[in-house]
């Protein structure tokens, strides 16, 4: 009998959202899984509990699809966010398990499981759930991994994974393009969205580079949340793919556009603006073309004040004088 309910668990309708076929894969598991076979108490439950999510999933109702969206998008963050930015087959494992464990044992969490639970007239068992959570979050991190290993590395050849000190400057440097944007005259209609990226110190009291905004903090620094600066970190990551030394002489006046449309579309970028909340619709999405175009700006200074210093280095070790930078390029011309 417990064979033949695996098997039906297994055969799933292929109108099924990935996130619901991912679900009912990970609750045909349980049901096969010998372990839960002896006759104890919370086997029983457990079991149970595993049924009535399969006909759940069977012919989900719009609020077991949401649900299912909701847990798959916030594992899913959690195995992106410990990707190495350089080489995203790679994962820090210490920030995963950290995370995971941040996450799954939260408030919020077993609010919305319990509430889940609930609909379905099922008791708010930990065992069960947790359970749950374990394997599909194994099923997704195989799944990402694979995933990964098999596309495109192109895109990543030049974004190193960034160091402390600069996720710290990342936070710090975000915080300062919401304020700016914040108190912007053609901006006043994002302010409500803008508000969702600030947060208060307690907020993020686990995020080292919170720890070191709040440290540096004498008053008056605007602070984001963990999500926006995991935006602001795969926009920086997005940009040093095509803002650095290799691709100077590729850079015109179209370039701008060309990159800017370029960070917008891009997986990450777009997956934590979703992960923060916001769709892609259109007052949203404008909403980040100006947070883009002012980390683009705040950046563009930075890289060709660097351009400059590599320039007058260089003229040094010519006997002669030379001509200024900005002479070079108006007679190469």
């Amino acid at each position: 009998k417990m064979a033949g309910n695996a098997s039906d668990v297994v055969e799933v309708n292929a109108s099924l959202s990935e996130e619901c076929r991912l679900i009912r894969s990970v609750v045909g598991g349980i049901l096969a899984d010998e372990s839960f076979v002896l006759p104890t108490e919370g086997n029983k439950t457990c079991l149970n509990m595993a049924e009535r999510l399969t006909k759940c999933y069977s012919n989900p109702t719009e609020q077991a699809i949401e649900f299912a969206g909701w847990l798959v998008v916030r594992l899913h963050g959690i195995i992106v966010e410990a990707q190495k930015r350089g080489n995203p087959n790679e994962i820090n494992k210490e920030r995963l398990w950290r995370n995971f464990q941040l996450v799954t044992s939260s408030e919020d969490f077993a609010l919305k499981w319990g509430t889940f639970l609930e609909q379905l007239s099922l008791s708010d068992d930990p065992l069960f759930y947790q359970t749950l959570t374990d394997e599909l979050f194994d099923q997704l991190l195989k799944k990402q991994l694979t995933s990964v290993a098999q596309g495109d590395q192109d895109r990543v050849e030049d974004c190193a994974e960034l160091s402390f000190e600069e996720e710290n400057a990342v936070r710090y440097v975000g915080g300062y393009v919401v304020r700016k944007l914040r108190d912007q005259p053609n901006c006043a209609k994002f302010k409500p969205l803008l508000k969702e990226l600030i947060c208060e110190d307690s907020q993020n009291e686990n995020d080292p580079s919170a720890s070191w905004t709040n440290a540096i903090d004498r008053g008056g620094l605007v602070k984001i949340t963990n999500e926006a600066n995991q935006i602001f970190q795969a926009i920086e990551c997005c940009l040093r793919r095509y803002m650095n030394v290799k691709k100077v002489t590729q850079m015109d006046e179209t370039y701008k556009t060309y990159v800017m449309n370029m960070v917008m579309n891009d997986d990450d970028v777009l997956f934590y603006w979703c992960i923060a909340g916001f769709d892609t619709e259109e007052e949203n999405e404008e909403c980040l073309h100006h947070i883009v175009n002012k980390w683009f700006t705040i950046r563009g200074f930075s890289f060709a004040s660097s351009i400059m210093e590599m320039y007058k280095k260089e003229n040094k070790k010519g006997t002669g004088k030379s001509k200024s930078l900005r002479t070079k390029l108006y007679c190469d011309k």
